[in-house]
């Protein structure tokens, strides 16, 4: 899966930067590209307005406003990353991002579905508010993702890993210690999602927000054969890579 990037916004930002992503974008290695809109208006929105065509451009992280998350997704910012984490809450005089994202039929919003960044009556309610056909799964998962619990670091901060929750010493959750399997796994048996939809949202709507749905997202004749097979309780019988049977 290609890698995404978080590039720091500031003043500073424009053409070099733009030259910097489009090289990254042409070796394959970069699909989706993550900004805090909050700065970015200060910016320019030309450069959302160039981007859009090599990358996806994702809202994340932000205290923006309803109006200058509108104006970012107007301008070609289609991704909202970790929806409802590191942003305002939805409010009901203040919608912030959230309601920005909402309202925004061709904006897809990312959901950390692990049991601990998001209770799952809130999973729920997203789904009914956004619809399944919008909804992307992701895990957030950091380094110590099937390691044992212990001290760990995420971007050279000290993580504390306790089965599947990594804080920063001051209790701050810090990514995830959880694998996707397991996320897809919490929203059909503990959030009651149906297994179609939570397939479907860690599978084929990622794929098609990144452009690759014509190689992998579906099993499919022509698209590489990298699949999972789950038992009747959605334990893992069989991982294939390429049509091969995968063996640890």
């Amino acid at each position: 899966m290609p890698a995404t990037m978080s590039i720091p916004v500031d003043p500073t930002w424009g053409a070099s930067i733009w030259k910097d992503l489009l090289s990254v974008r042409r070796k394959r290695v970069l699909r989706l590209q993550k900004i805090s809109c909050t700065a970015i208006m200060n910016i320019s929105a030309g450069c959302i307005d160039r981007a859009k065509g090599e990358v996806v451009i994702s809202l994340a992280h932000t205290a923006s406003d309803y109006d200058t998350a509108r104006e970012a997704i107007e301008h070609g910012a289609s991704h909202a990353t970790h929806l409802y984490n590191a942003m305002p809450p939805l409010n009901h005089r203040e919608p912030g991002v959230i309601g920005a994202v909402r309202d925004s039929e061709k904006c897809h919003p990312e959901l950390i579905c692990d049991g601990v960044h998001i209770h799952p009556s809130v999973i729920r309610a997203t789904f009914a508010m956004f619809g399944a056909d919008r909804m992307i799964l992701i895990s957030d998962s950091m380094r110590a993702t099937g390691l044992e619990d212990g001290e760990y670091t995420l971007g050279g901060q000290p993580v504390t890993v306790r089965g599947n929750l990594a804080t920063l010493h001051d209790g701050t959750i810090a990514g995830s210690a959880t694998n996707l399997m397991d996320c897809m796994r919490f929203v059909v048996k503990t959030v009651g999602l149906p297994l179609e939809t939570a397939v479907m949202c860690a599978t084929e709507n990622p794929a098609k927000e990144i452009g690759i749905f014509n190689e992998v997202g579906s099993i499919s004749v022509g698209k590489r054969a990298d699949f999972v097979l789950l038992d009747q309780e959605l334990n893992i019988a069989a991982v294939y890579i390429d049509g091969k049977e995968f063996t640890c």
